[in-house]
């Protein structure tokens, strides 16, 4: 079959059509998927163009009509130099010129040139150098506008034309071909009826019989006509476009295997510029419905069918007169999105295009007219056989990560694409295979991040994609319980200490990370139940990361010969160390390693998020309360406490927070908080006396079925247990927070002067943040001191009426008159202003609050099984301070 006039059916990877030229001076670089525009000089005003081997050498030259006025006078031949440029233009005779086509039309194996002009077309027979001889002239319909294309008509391998007059300018409208008997003489002319307007000849099998068919642009439609393959044609079938197309192309576009019609600038969609419009073919010679695959922001009149990235499946090359051509890459299924464009300086019309691997590399270039350039010119830019740019990037933050996404580049550069690299804004790389097209890069700093992604190709790296949204990665690191271990005492050398009390004034780090459980990297934070015993004095220890200044804060307070615990979270320092300060008389420490925090490099999964809650009590064994016996836990015994379902506590939570209360003992002891059905560690959660009340904070693992185990070595003892929050699983959709580790910074005391505000019996202290964004919650040391009586502090969130809402039965600090008494709490802020309470229903007390640590927003749950590739800008999820907008808080009360 023969090559049509401008606007063909695909052929292979030969393309000729005429078309516009582009915005971009010569030598001025352009867009991915082509190189630097050049410009070749071929007279005052270059119009038409066609693509061919007219001098032998096997590369493909181009021959430019120069347009000076109405028709083209004369043409250039540039000839090839083999790698893609072209020689100085050589000035060939030519008449006026309409429309031009090429192909073998006498037989000697030469290229030939049909030139249309405004009464005829002109043969020109081409010698195989470079230059032409005339040929016989075949009368055409007298027109200022017209169309010619070359192809077998008749199936005798012998090729035709096909002439299109659409009548514009008062001219006659008509439709002709000139049946060639391949010896360059066309004496066979038949009339074809049935298109108003003719224009744009395409000529393709529609209909799967082998017999060449016709198709034409005509007022608003295209007209489809099946071929005899004698010259003659059918009625034609009309296919509506609601307006008329500016180009045509023929190709499955749908992979079906039948013939679609495509038309360029087809109705109107909202855009002066018109459509990309598919009517897909039933390969019977009828048609689809139209579908509108693009809308165009640019008026294109000239196309061309190309497989510009190598998969076989039809792309489109598309020129206006507004100097743009861009590249279409289609889907398979008959759609077609922009890859890349570029600019060229405006030309006449229509554009002259031409699309042909012009440097031998496999790639297909293009060569545009540049008729309004300084000076006018052909533009020729060489394929780039890197991809273009990843398109669609879009980011979703997580905990210290962000899923990125992507899609394939639309041009893959004519190979296959070999890997993908992302970036984000903050300098982390993450390089992948060449078929994902998602990933998760993790170790990210709470700051606003983009990402880019580039792909791979045999030839190089794209050019970067646009940038994705911005996201902020959530702070901080998701909770991991462990088996209870211990780690530190003073009294035997554990832990690589020596085995002799901590005298005050003293300091002893502590390495918590790489064992127990406790991984070496990735650890923002860890729980520890510290217990000091032996003291000679009174005094507090204060729990702070090694490596940063010693804080204002406590963790534990005593007094000569106490046995007290406290759990403490803290954040990691540096070598995977935490200190321990000793303000007083010596003390032997005690710690146990309860858990531990992940950092930003591996905090991005489902498990592990907190959900703090209002206190409630779950457990009282001197009510009864939980379905546990009412009666004390005696020596020796275990109690089994089913915890989801109750408290707001989900089934399918992997840990709690709960506070553990010890009272009425009738001997010294501990009790043993682990998950149900799990071997009792070597560990305490809670020392006392007989006679003592006494809590302390608990963060353990539930069984699969929800529950956790109290055990009691000695003598008989009332438990208490008050849940406020829990931990997700890997399994949970439930989302939550994420904790961030601080070093402890006080941020309220009653005492302080500018405060003098100790709580009276049934007093409320109302403390709320005077900041934008609170967090979701406080981890906090609560500590009561000088007590008139013996009272208990409730710390419960704030529902709105600044403490004068009901209070929850709950308590989280236990003490006697005169105790200094601390416990670690976990508060759930409540309302815009993240405020919190601090209940005292009898005597006077005086609080301190010191902050070791928050939970900030809310997140959804990741999508289950992500994997992170890469850990990459900051691995440590410890903090040197508190944030000060975290620190911000008066009291109302």
């Amino acid at each position: 079959m023969g090559i049509n006039r401008r606007l063909g059916a695909m052929l292979a990877a030969m393309f000729l059509v005429s078309a516009a030229g582009l915005l971009v001076q010569p030598s001025m670089a352009v867009q991915a998927g082509f190189s630097a525009l050049q410009a070749y000089a071929a007279g005052v005003g270059p119009d038409h163009l066609v693509a061919g081997d007219f001098t032998g050498d096997g590369k493909p030259d181009l021959l430019v009509a120069d347009d000076a006025g109405y028709g083209s006078l004369h043409g250039y031949l540039l000839k090839n130099n083999g790698s893609g440029g072209f020689l100085a233009a050589t000035q060939i005779a030519m008449s006026p010129v309409l429309d031009m086509a090429t192909g073998d039309l006498n037989g000697d194996g030469k290229l030939d040139v049909a030139v249309r002009n405004g009464t005829a077309v002109n043969l020109l027979l081409g010698n195989g150098d470079g230059t032409f001889a005339s040929g016989t002239a075949i009368p055409a319909p007298p027109a200022n506008f017209g169309a010619v294309a070359v192809a077998d008509l008749t199936n005798d391998g012998k090729l035709d034309l096909v002439i299109a007059s659409p009548g514009f300018g008062g001219f006659g409208s008509a439709l002709t071909v000139a049946l060639g008997k391949g010896d360059g003489t066309f004496p066979t002319s038949k009339s074809i009826d049935g298109a108003t307007a003719p224009d744009h000849p395409v000529v393709a099998d529609v209909n799967g019989d082998g017999k060449p068919d016709l198709m034409v642009i005509t007022a608003a439609s295209v007209s489809v006509m099946r071929g005899n393959a004698d010259g003659t044609f059918l009625a034609p079938t009309v296919i509506a476009f609601g307006t008329r197309p500016a180009a045509l192309v023929a190709a499955d576009v749908n992979g079906d295997g039948h013939i679609d019609v495509v038309a360029i600038g087809c109705g109107d969609f909202g855009s002066s510029a018109g459509g990309i419009c598919v009517a897909p073919g039933h390969g019977d010679g009828t048609f689809g419905s139209v579908i509108v695959t693009q809308t165009l922001s640019q008026n294109y009149q000239a196309a061309a069918a190309v497989d510009w990235n190598a998969d076989g499946t039809p792309d489109l090359a598309v020129a206006g007169l507004s100097g743009v051509l861009a590249e279409y890459v289609g889907d398979g299924a008959g759609s077609f999105a922009l890859a890349t464009s570029f600019s060229f300086a405006n030309s006449a019309y229509p554009p002259g295009l031409a699309v042909r691997d012009l440097n031998a590399d496999g790639l297909p270039d293009v060569a545009v007219t540049e008729t309004y350039a300084t000076p006018p010119a052909v533009g020729v830019a060489l394929r780039n056989p890197l991809p273009t740019a990843p398109v669609g990037v879009a980011a979703e933050p997580w905990v210290g990560a962000a899923t990125v996404s992507w899609h394939a580049p639309l041009d893959n550069g004519g190979a296959a694409i070999t890997g993908y690299t992302i970036t984000s804004s903050g300098g982390a790389t993450l390089s992948v295979g060449p078929t994902v097209t998602s990933a998760v890069i993790a170790g990210l700093a709470p700051d606003p991040h983009t990402f880019t992604v580039t792909a791979t190709n045999a030839a190089g790296t794209s050019a970067a994609s646009s940038p994705s949204n911005s996201v902020t990665p959530l702070d901080g690191g998701t909770y991991r319980s462990v088996t209870p271990a211990r780690i530190l005492d003073t009294r035997n050398g554990t832990g690589g200490v020596p085995v002799r009390r901590l005298n005050g004034g003293q300091t002893l780090d502590l390495k918590v990370t790489g064992g127990h459980g406790v991984p070496d990297t990735g650890v923002g934070a860890v729980l520890l139940n510290v217990t000091v015993t032996g003291t000679t004095a009174a005094g507090y220890v204060t729990v702070f990361p090694t490596g940063v200044a010693r804080p204002l804060a406590s963790n534990l307070n005593f007094v000569a010969g106490q046995t007290v615990p406290n759990l403490v979270e803290v954040a990691v320092g540096t070598n995977g160390q935490v200190s321990f300060f000793d303000a007083g008389g010596a003390a032997d420490l005690i710690a146990d390693v309860q858990g531990w925090v992940g950092d930003s490099t591996d905090s991005y999964g489902r498990a592990g998020l907190f959900n703090p809650l209002p206190p409630a009590r779950i457990m009282d064994t001197r009510a009864g309360t939980g379905g546990v016996p009412k009666a004390k836990l005696g020596p020796g015994q275990s109690l089994t406490l089913q915890v989801s379902g109750h408290g707001n506590v989900p089934s399918g939570a992997s840990a709690i927070v709960v506070n553990v209360t010890a009272t009425d003992p009738t001997m010294p002891s501990y009790l043993t908080v682990y998950p149900a059905g799990a071997s009792r560690p070597v560990a305490s959660n809670l020392n006392f006396i007989a006679g003592q009340t006494i809590a302390n904070r608990v963060m353990v693992g539930l069984s699969a079925a929800g529950g956790i185990t109290i055990f009691n070595p000695s003598g008989s003892v009332n438990v208490i247990a008050d849940v406020n929050g829990w931990f997700t699983s890997a399994a949970s959709t439930d989302g939550g927070t994420a904790f961030v580790g601080t070093v402890p910074t006080r941020i309220f005391d009653t005492r302080d002067p500018s405060c003098s505000c100790p709580l009276a019996p049934g007093d409320v202290l109302d403390i709320y943040s005077t900041v934008p964004s609170p967090p979701s919650a406080l981890v906090m040391n609560v500590t009561a001191t000088g007590p008139t009586a013996p009272s208990y502090l409730t710390v419960y969130p704030d529902d709105g009426s600044h403490g004068i809402g009901p209070v929850p039965l709950a308590s989280d600090v236990n003490f006697g008159r005169g105790q200094t008494v601390p416990n670690l709490t976990v508060v759930k802020l409540g309302g815009s202003d993240g405020a919190f309470n601090i209940y005292n229903p009898a005597g006077t007390v005086d609080a301190i609050v010191d902050v070791d640590g928050y939970y900030g927003p809310r997140t959804p749950a990741p999508p289950a099984g992500l994997t992170a590739q890469v850990r990459a800008e900051r691995r440590s999820g410890a903090r040197p301070s508190a944030p000060s907008r975290y620190r911000e808080w008066t009291t109302r009360n």
